[in-house]
């Protein structure tokens, strides 16, 4: 097939992978002219993305994505045979099967394989496995869609840092407000950029690795980046996602439920590897309650599907309920469906017999035995340096314990300066009803003689809610707002 494209144009073989996307324009229009009938401009675009899609990944010799091969299995005969005539598309009438490679056996001499249909294992790097669907007819409407599992290759998880993020798999890294959870998956996205080891396993080292981040909080100017240095990673293989074009010329909030957008970003990080979403609350779509389990899994599965499809783990960073009852388990979130789909999950929380220790703990593994604990502090070079991880070790507790733990002490622990944070930032935030840009909290906070780790852990503690105003990246800017109940208090 890529074959008989690239001898139909110019062909050069030195540069072919970097000229595809741009030859292939072109290449429909001066070479097939495919005509999609009648239909809406709209209609007519959408054609022409996925049949550049298609050119673009025969002549680079890959396979073509997902959504497209779904996107083929949906249209109607007409338009394929069009496809078809112009040598992009094998013709219905043959009846082509597809195969993995490696599972040539009499099945699919029975079968068919409908591209609309994948089921995503950990083949290579995130490839997908054709589900078979049955003998001819079977793809009718109402049709069960099946996979034989004698005719699957068996695979073993591949582990990013192995026994806590696996490749291709959603993890959850759960606690309290203050306990550095933001600090850890800057920590992780350091190690990966330089190919460091991980901090129980120090003598191992791979290859360097990017991070796709979506943080929604911090700022990668003033934050993030001063973090990712200090935790000593290359920026140059960090990626931090900020919004995304909604049409003419306009940039919009992205969302977990923008997975082709997400999968995009992916694709243009160096060798990504990991994608982070901080906090994923914040990710969610205007209409999507998090406490209710149909619309966590509606939300999570495109988003899980692309880490599965790009060979890439998922981390995503959430807050604790506040119930007191039960296991760590069901402590994370609104909805029990966060964990539940989750892989692995991790608390991150307090060391009850050491004020300044913090404990990564582990919640559940589905696909491993589960990694011990590990201790770790929040350090700084000086007041005014950016903090990060400084682990210390071992730790035989459990998130159980760990939780109990906290809650006798009554959780959140109060210092006088905590305290004396929480009464400056409530003081600063009533004044304005609007609320306050972060910049500016950040000069009056430094001004006041407290530090930005405690202002932040009062924006918890009270519940300030942080809401993006003036557009997106340089055009707005982050603004802390009272909650109502504390803005008209005694």
């Amino acid at each position: 097939m890529a074959a008989s494209i690239r001898s139909a144009i110019p062909w050069d073989g030195r540069t072919a992978g970097l000229r595809a996307v741009a030859i292939s324009t072109r290449f429909l229009a001066d070479r097939f002219r495919i005509r999609p009938g009648r239909a809406t401009a709209k209609q007519v675009d959408s054609v022409r993305v996925r049949v550049e899609a298609i050119v673009s990944a025969r002549m680079q010799g890959l396979s073509i994505d997902p959504e497209t091969a779904a996107w083929l299995g949906s249209i109607g005969d007409a338009l394929h045979a069009r496809l078809a005539a112009a040598g992009l598309v094998e013709s219905r009438e043959k009846r082509r099967v597809h195969t993995l490679a490696g599972v040539l056996d009499a099945f699919f001499d029975r079968s068919t394989v409908k591209p609309a249909g994948w089921l995503l294992a950990d083949f290579g790097s995130g490839d997908c496995v054709p589900m078979l669907d049955g003998p001819a007819g079977a793809a009718a409407p109402g049709g069960a869609v099946m996979v034989n599992l004698d005719s699957v290759q068996p695979a073993k998880v591949r582990w990013l840092w192995p026994g806590r993020l696996a490749l291709g798999k959603p993890c959850l890294l759960a606690g309290p407000p203050g306990r550095g959870k933001s600090l850890l998956t800057l920590d992780i996205a350091a190690r990966l950029s330089t190919g460091a080891g991980w901090p129980d396993m120090p003598d191992e080292r791979r290859e360097p690795a990017g991070t796709l981040l979506l943080s929604a909080e911090d700022d990668p100017a003033d934050t993030i980046l001063p973090r990712l240095k200090a935790a000593g990673g290359d920026p140059s293989f960090v990626r931090a996602l900020e919004g995304v074009y909604r049409g003419n010329g306009k940039i919009g909030a992205v969302s977990i439920n923008d997975p082709d957008v997400i999968a995009r970003a992916i694709d243009e990080t160096p060798r990504c590897r990991l994608v982070v979403v901080d906090p994923v609350s914040a990710y969610l779509a205007g209409k999507t309650d998090s406490h209710r389990d149909a619309d966590v899994r509606s939300a999570l599965m495109p988003l899980a599907r692309v880490a599965a499809d790009k060979g890439v783990a998922l981390l995503l960073v959430m807050h604790l309920n506040k119930r007191k009852d039960g296991d760590s388990f069901a402590r994370v979130g609104g909805s029990i469906a966060w964990t539940a789909l989750a892989r692995t999950a991790f608390l991150a929380a307090d060391d009850p017999d050491d004020g300044n220790r913090r404990v990564l703990a582990t919640i559940k593994s589905n696909i491993s035995r589960e990694p011990g604990s590990l201790a770790y502090e929040i350090a700084s070079a000086g007041d005014d340096e950016p903090p990060f991880i400084r682990w210390i070790g071992a730790d035989a507790r459990s998130a159980n314990d760990l939780l109990a733990d906290g809650d006798r002490a009554g959780g959140e622990r109060r210092t006088p300066v905590r305290d004396d944070a929480a009464r400056f930032l409530e003081e600063e935030l009533r004044a304005s009803s609007e609320g306050v840009p972060v910049a500016e909290l950040k000069t009056t906070s430094r001004e006041a003689g407290h530090s930005w780790a405690s202002v932040r852990r009062a924006k918890d503690t009270l519940g300030v809610e942080a809401v993006r105003r003036g557009g997106i990246a340089s055009g707005g800017e982050w603004v802390w707002v009272l909650p109502e109940e504390r803005m008209f208090s005694d």
